[in-house]
């Protein structure tokens, strides 16, 4: 029986090869964006799931308030918490701190050299919190000895090729840290917040007097992670966390508190809001991942809406046939069944035709995305079990309205070619489905592009061109010679004609500044006028004329400054908020800092976003060059030359003779600020897409359906030809139907959309208001695409003899 029906359905196919090929591409194309959306999501909502009892594992946060107001969030905590937790708390099974940075590592056996590689100082306890599958090496005591590391397999391939790397020594940031690599661990997957290529023993910061094994209660400097028993529930957790902070920070007179939080390790890359991550979504967060499901589920309702239309239409030409079987005797039941196993059957060939879609977009997402999501794609059963099963359950689903709708005609009407007439109504309902959802995308995608048009075209208050950025050498990081190599490098840099001036900084506008304090207040006041944490930032004296940020009151440093130590900068923001009534009234007064040390303000530049334009101006006070503190982020070089090719082989030169360990590594300024808008790049990429392929299904569907008024109406067409209509005439006749739909569909989707579109707007501090007449271009666009699709059909009827449209049946 199945074998007749498939014959019947081939037969079908292949006579209607216009109606199958717009229904099976069409739902292609629903099914294709679908499934990638979803698995994107899915890719996206596992990180950090690979490790075993992930569920128990938690990172514990700090919260710092200043008078009863938070002032700071951060993903870190204090050195001696791990310790502590290990040895005084039955709740834990094990805890671990560690810090994050990018370093410079250099196996110099074979001259390899790789920079930004991601290191975790750790304590020994990091394999009891994460289990990592352990290669090769031995599994005892690891991470237990100084200049000890374990390191990733595709790090052991990087520099070792099919070597035995176990033994071998790796120079970490130059000649003060020699490593041997001790294991080789399975790769941690790319969803995980927490990037590896080494784990470096926290002994090894014992040894040299940086680091301390019971660690201290000041700040928090270091992650901390801890794994709890199970059936062990947070809040608890957390309220004896507060009890070991009031123990060890209790200050009963002081305005600053801190408190600890725990967040599960599967909600960090989504949900997190702190400050210091390891790494942070680009552009996703969990309402964003909430939209595009939404977005997914929505198009494949539309591909099912198109195939319920192109049925509903197609269904006219099929009324003689139903009639026919009634007639010999087919019952309901049976015809049900055979329009369902039709759906099923059309919707298996669009699967087919979705997967090779998918096969030949693989290339090109895997080669073009961050991302990635799509590289197990072929592998992952469980994904396409469940996708086959959503398809099969959609395709019966929407094969049941036409099933029932058609297979309960009278054979008298079904012979006569007469359809039920919900089928009108319905198909309306759907095609203004259609149009809401376009109208909605196309408004979202002008409104996303205006608002990141906005943030990218404000004035920044620095100018960003033409300037080169290299990053600092690691080397030297602890070198004695660090400091005068830097002025070294600044000096004959700066001697090229193409140069203007040369600046070494910790950080660069576009990064956030990484040191913070709240303690900050003015001399002589209790408390300062806004409770702030205001941000630290060390430059040398050519910093603002590099980036041309002005001066509005005081002096700025200068070479070879006397004070460093005691003089600082400030910012508007910060001089508003330590309680300053102007620029001029702040210079030569006096700040007080942590225990007690005062700070001479010299000067007060005018606000520029360090950070774009997606968060508010922070409080920022700069401090000179600091001798004993050899870490610096980047060397700015503003450029008076738009020829760069000539000129980066010039300061590569500089380079290798001041750095020759270091690899030399720059970008753009322009380029890389603009970096900080990929999350609305993505979003509105998404949006843009989600668009085009919605209305590329309207455009299959109304072509379809345009075929399908023409035969309903061509009668009418030639009586109304007759008595003098003209070809213009009947063409505004037939397109009112579409109008009207268009314009219910318009007063439906503005509320909606505008309701959407300024939540998402309400996140952003610099943000433009809802333009009403951008939706109206959704309108026009979606208006012409409507009249370019049922163009053919209309105007092909239109100017049809009268007499051949009266007589054909």
């Amino acid at each position: 029986m199945l074998k007749n029906y498939l014959k019947i359905y081939t037969r079908i196919l292949f006579k209607n090869k216009l109606f199958t090929t717009i229904n099976v591409i069409g739902l292609a194309v629903g099914i294709v964006t679908c499934l990638l959306l979803l698995k994107y999501v899915d890719y996206q909502t596992n990180y950090d799931r690979s490790y075993t009892d992930f569920n128990q594992i938690y990172r514990v946060n700090t919260h710092v308030s200043k008078n009863n107001l938070i002032i700071n969030e951060t993903a870190k905590s204090f050195t001696a918490l791990a310790p502590v937790l290990n040895a005084d708390f039955d709740e834990v099974v094990a805890s671990v701190r560690f810090s994050h940075e990018t370093c410079l590592m250099d196996y110099r056996q074979k001259n390899v050299k790789i920079n930004d590689k991601h290191i975790l100082w750790t304590d020994n306890s990091f394999f009891d919190v994460f289990n990592l599958n352990i290669l090769n090496g031995d599994k005892k005591d690891l991470l237990s000895r100084p200049f000890t590391t374990v390191i990733s397999a595709s790090t052991a391939k990087l520099f070792f090729k099919n070597e035995n790397p176990i033994g071998k020594i790796i120079n970490l940031n130059g000649d003060d840290y020699p490593v041997e690599v001790t294991a080789v661990f399975d790769d941690i997957p790319e969803n995980s917040h927490i990037p590896c290529d080494f784990l470096v023993s926290m002994a090894t910061g014992y040894s040299k007097g940086w680091a301390s094994k019971i660690g201290n209660w000041r700040a928090a400097n270091l992650y901390t992670y801890v794994k709890l028993k199970k059936n062990i529930t947070p809040n608890v957790f957390e309220n004896k966390l507060s009890s070991l902070v009031r123990k060890h920070r209790y200050n009963k007179n002081s305005e600053i508190k801190m408190r600890l939080s725990v967040m599960p390790i599967k909600d960090i890359y989504l949900k997190s809001y702190f400050k210091n991550e390891i790494k942070r979504g680009t552009g996703v967060s969990i309402e964003r991942i909430y939209f595009l499901s939404v977005i997914a589920i929505m198009i494949m309702i539309i591909a099912w809406v198109n195939f319920i239309n192109l049925s509903i239409a197609k269904a006219m030409t099929r009324t003689l046939e139903i009639g026919i079987k009634k007639t010999l005797g087919a019952i309901k039941t049976n015809l049900i069944q055979g329009f369902i196993l039709e759906s099923i059957f059309m919707s298996v060939l669009a699967f087919i035709v979705a997967i090779i879609l998918i096969a030949i977009s693989t290339f090109f997402i895997d080669s073009l995305s961050n991302y990635k999501f799509i590289s197990d794609i072929w592998t992952d059963y469980s994904f396409w079990l469940q996708a086959f099963a959503f398809m099969i359950f959609g395709s019966v689903l929407v094969g049941l309205y036409p099933a029932f709708s058609l297979s309960k005609l009278p054979p008298t009407k079904a012979l006569k070619g007469i359809l039920p007439q919900q089928n009108l109504l319905l198909k309306k309902s759907l095609v203004a489905v259609q149009f809401i959802a376009a109208i909605g995308l196309v408004f979202g995608t002008l409104t996303i592009y205006k608002q990141l048009t906005h943030m990218k075209n404000q004035q920044l208050g620095f100018n960003a061109s033409n300037k080169l950025i290299i990053k600092a050498p690691k080397s030297m990081n602890s070198h004695k010679l660090a400091f005068s190599n830097i002025h070294r490098f600044r000096n004959e840099t700066s001697a090229l004609l193409e140069i203007n001036t040369v600046s070494a900084s910790r950080s660069i506008p576009g990064q956030q500044v990484k040191y913070t304090s709240p303690h900050f207040k003015k001399l002589g006041q209790s408390n300062t006028a806004t409770e702030s944490n205001y941000h630290i930032a060390v430059i040398d004296h050519n910093f603002f004329n590099t980036y041309d940020i002005p001066l509005l009151a005081g002096k700025n440093f200068t070479p070879n400054y006397k004070n460093h130590k005691t003089d600082v900068i400030l910012n508007e923001k910060a001089v508003h908020d330590l309680g300053f009534e102007s620029a001029e009234k702040a210079i030569n007064q006096t700040l007080i800092g942590q225990k007690n040390s005062t700070y001479k303000i010299i000067g007060v530049i005018k606000d520029y976003h360090q950070q774009g334009l997606k968060l508010e101006i922070h409080p920022i006070i700069y401090r000179y060059f600091l001798k004993y503190n050899y870490i610096y982020g980047h060397y700015s070089i503003a450029l008076n030359t738009d020829n760069t090719k000539a000129l980066i082989p010039k300061v590569k030169a500089i380079w290798q003779k001041i750095y020759p360990n270091d690899t030399f590594e720059y970008f753009f300024m322009d380029s890389y600020y603009n970096k900080q808008y990929e999350e609305e790049d993505s979003f509105m990429n998404v949006f843009f897409t989600a668009s085009f392929i919605t209305i590329l299904i309207c455009c299959m569907g109304l072509y379809g359906l345009s075929a399908y008024t023409v035969l309903q109406r061509k009668k009418e067409t030639a009586i109304r030809k007759i008595v003098g209509a003209s070809v213009k005439n009947i063409f505004i006749l037939l397109f009112k139907g579409y109008l009207h739909l268009i314009v219910i569909s318009l007063f439906i989707a503005f509320p909606i959309s505008y309701f959407v579109l300024e939540s998402w707007l309400a996140n952003y501090p610099y943000r433009i208001t809802i333009n009403p007449f951008l939706i109206l271009i959704a309108v026009v666009i979606l208006i012409s695409v409507v009249i370019i699709t049922i163009a053919r059909h209309t105007l092909t009827l239109a100017k049809k003899n009268p007499s051949e449209s009266i007589t054909s049946s």
